[in-house]
């Protein structure tokens, strides 16, 4: 950089801050930036302006800093009538166009979709199975239009997972490429009060099938889950460290800890000699279905997930809704929302005996 150069910045700067532009000029390195309170990012969720940089590509040269002037200026105009536009100024979000293929535009939201996170097993397995088995469902050669992704949105079952999660995933997709577009009438009743049925496996039931079982290991995997509410993958992930206390690590919710309901389970299915089944995969997701598909082999009238969501309601009345969620791998939120809509008579029969055992103050 020159000392030319360095004066003609402080130049420039004068000249917008007196005419009142309210954009600087500010040089990083070699390279000139405006800067300028501007609208949030199209991939971000808040909606306050604040100060942020715009890259104008130009070096800190005489010429540059002049060129870089006139963007500022361009800057503030569009500012004032209402004409900004991000793709203007970063062609990651540039609105799409006719003719520019649906492919092009899933391409640049999974440059910017990495860029925003970590690539690890957990986000690895949401981009699979949320974004991308939704994306391959896209003519990518097409141009992006509302009525192509309407398309991919009413080709999936109502009600179900699959449309809530295209629903979803579209129409970030298309709020990426500033397509306006809401799905919101298609996504549905769908959720985990729909999918799991009122009729969970009782006590009763969930021994019984214990003791059918002839396979060590798939005993002590439907065991564990039972117990402990895990989800399907977690019998991968979990150990002992103090029996009976069972340690989840890199669960869909990051670690936990969780202790057996009920507890002479933990003997009673001899869970404190661990025979985990061998099975492997990619993600969790994977290792989940190995479960499921076992549960079938041998016959199971009901999925992991059941013996999971009956945990959860077994847990009701027994310990509290900010710990039972915590145990569980979830909010409270999620919690209430689900489970305490399965609250039955014997639960209030329960509390009202807790409660005439206390007598009067």
């Amino acid at each position: 950089m020159s000392d030319a150069a360095i004066a003609r910045l402080a130049q420039a700067n004068g000249r917008l801050k007196r005419d009142k532009v309210r954009v600087s000029i500010t040089a990083i390195g070699n390279l000139l930036f405006l800067v300028a309170v501007l609208p949030p990012l199209p991939s971000e969720s808040c909606t306050q302006n604040k100060q942020r940089r715009i890259s104008t590509k130009l070096a800190l040269t005489v010429e540059g800093v002049s060129q870089a002037e006139t963007q500022a200026r361009a800057l503030r105009r569009s500012l004032t009538d209402g004409s900004f536009d991000w793709g203007d100024w970063r062609p990651e979000f540039r609105r799409s166009a006719q003719g520019e293929a649906i492919g092009d535009w899933v391409d640049r939201f999974e440059v910017d979709y990495w860029n925003r996170r970590p690539k690890n097993p957990k986000s690895l397995t949401t981009w699979r199975h949320d974004y991308r088995k939704i994306f391959d469902k896209l003519p990518l050669d097409r141009p992006l239009t509302h009525e192509e992704l309407l398309a991919i949105v009413l080709a999936t079952e109502p009600d179900s997972r699959t449309r809530q999660r295209a629903c979803r995933v579209l129409e970030s997709l298309a709020k990426f490429a500033g397509l306006n577009c809401s799905f919101k009438a298609y996504r549905g009743e769908y959720g985990i009060l729909k999918a799991a049925p009122r009729d969970l496996p009782d006590d009763r039931t969930i021994l019984h099938w214990f003791d059918r079982l002839p396979n060590d290991s798939w005993r002590w995997a439907y065991g564990l889950i039972a117990a402990y509410g895990l989800r399907p993958h977690e019998i991968c992930h979990a150990k002992f460290t103090t029996p009976p206390r069972l340690d989840i690590e890199e669960g869909k919710t990051g670690d936990r800890i969780v202790w057996p309901i009920w507890p002479n389970w933990f003997e009673d299915f001899g869970l404190g000699q661990i025979i985990r089944p061998k099975i492997s995969g990619p993600d969790n997701s994977a290792l989940g279905n190995r479960v499921t598909h076992a549960f079938k082999r041998y016959k199971i009238p009901f999925s992991p997930y059941y013996l999971r969501h009956a945990w959860a309601v077994r847990a009701i009345g027994q310990l509290d809704v900010s710990l039972a969620a915590q145990w569980m791998g979830h909010s409270v939120e999620v919690h209430t929302s689900v489970y305490q809509h399965w609250i039955g008579v014997d639960v209030h029969q329960r509390a009202w005996a807790e409660i005439s055992k206390k007598g009067p103050l």
